[in-house]
């Protein structure tokens, strides 16, 4: 086969590839979307169900009376004017929905709902006076009939305290089992700043106690002796007397 044969083979290939992968990129951006959005007549059901809840943090799964009814609705999604909850009951997590038609004519729908709450369980063994990071934490959803008030359920309320006591993989964490890690050790030198409107001072002292960020201790002025209460802002640093932004 002559050079000019064997360009010409290799460029025809070259532009049916490129064709296909044309078309498979054009057939994804068109597709896409009606896969990977909710459904949006389950989606507004869901927001009115989270509006009476008044809590974000839950997950809801709903089931309705009837499946083909819903379908026929979902069918029927861009002859729908309005969705709203007529009858709504937590007690027993019912509720029954008003759809509105462009036409003026009505259907309704009874359903009932579960929430769950991705809860923040230990995923390793965490020993005792450990600083808990983001990767000793793993999130599961969980029924949240089944969550008791004591169990935190904010993994930002948790990455970074220490642990009072030893927690097993699987292990929920409560408020009273952790601590803020301290920032500073008592006999620590300290920098000791006193800052108002008009006057900012730093001076080096002691520290008579231990604490962690936002608490109050006590400290020692190194050049007059003083003894001064304070807070904590930040590592090895007191703030005496306020500060006015």
């Amino acid at each position: 086969m002559s050079r000019y044969l064997l360009v010409r083979a290799f460029s025809n290939l070259l532009s049916r590839t490129a064709l296909k992968q044309v078309l498979i990129l054009l057939l994804i951006f068109l597709f896409l979307p009606c896969f990977a959005a909710d459904d949006p007549f389950d989606a507004k059901i869901e927001d009115l169900i989270y509006e009476k809840l008044g809590n974000k943090q839950l997950l809801i799964e709903v089931q309705y009376e009837s499946k083909d009814r819903i379908e026929n609705f979902r069918r029927k999604q861009s002859e729908i004017d309005n969705i709203s909850l007529v009858k709504f009951d937590p007690s027993y997590a019912t509720f029954k929905a008003k759809i509105q038609y462009h036409n003026g004519s009505a259907d309704e729908v009874y359903g009932r709902y579960e929430t769950f709450i991705e809860m923040p369980f230990a995923s390793r063994f965490i020993k005792a006076g450990e600083t808990i990071t983001a990767d000793d934490i793993t999130l599961v959803k969980t029924k949240a009939l089944r969550v008791r008030e004591q169990y935190l359920v904010d993994e930002n309320d948790i990455i970074g305290k220490q642990t009072k006591k030893n927690f097993t993989a699987g292990m929920l964490f409560k408020n009273n089992e952790l601590i803020r890690p301290p920032v500073i050790k008592q006999n620590d030198p300290v920098n000791i700043i006193y800052s108002s409107e008009r006057i900012k001072l730093k001076t080096s002292g002691t520290a008579l106690g231990t604490g962690a960020v936002g608490d109050m201790i006590k400290v020692k002025n190194e050049d007059t002796g003083i003894v001064l209460l304070g807070q904590i802002i930040s590592k090895n640093t007191v703030q005496v007397g306020w500060h006015d932004e």
